[in-house]
């Protein structure tokens, strides 16, 4: 009865130009669809929040007070922004600095925030259909700190 919600989600992340929405957007939004009607009162948004995470069609991190009131609409977006950091390209590892940026991040965890903007300025899976913000960054940065990857 939740499945017309799946349908929706990819609709919702283009016409916000954001890849995450916060709890009580989404929570108007499914109330005022028409076709994710059947969902009454919190309880069941939660239920449905669990549900979808479940599946893998968001995410919602109901266990980290931080981020708990944020839903990330587009998995892949985050998969794709996140492995950017993680992942040097050949000719990043050519100047030393960059090298050596990426070695403090693999040895101790420290990202330094001038290696992120460079990742994210040399590929537009940060920008692509959503419009980049500091904010958005940032929520990518307590993304990765909840995981332990900082």
């Amino acid at each position: 009865r939740w499945l017309p919600f799946t349908v929706a989600i990819n609709r919702i992340a283009k016409e916000f130009k954001r890849p995450w929405l916060s709890v009580p957007e989404l929570q108007e939004i499914a109330e005022a669809t028409e076709s994710i009607s059947k969902v009454n009162g919190e309880e069941e948004f939660r239920k449905m929040l669990r549900f979808h995470h479940d599946l893998g069609q968001l995410l919602h991190f109901s266990c980290n007070s931080h981020l708990s009131d944020q839903v990330i609409i587009d998995v892949h977006w985050l998969l794709k922004v996140v492995s950017l950091l993680f992942c040097p390209e050949p000719e990043d590892l050519q100047h030393k600095r960059l090298r050596e940026q990426y070695e403090m991040l693999s040895d101790e965890g420290v990202l330094l925030e001038s290696l992120a903007e460079h990742r994210w300025s040399q590929h537009d899976e940060m920008t692509a259909n959503y419009t980049s913000t500091a904010e958005q960054r940032k929520f990518i940065l307590d993304v990765c700190e909840h995981f332990a990857l900082l």
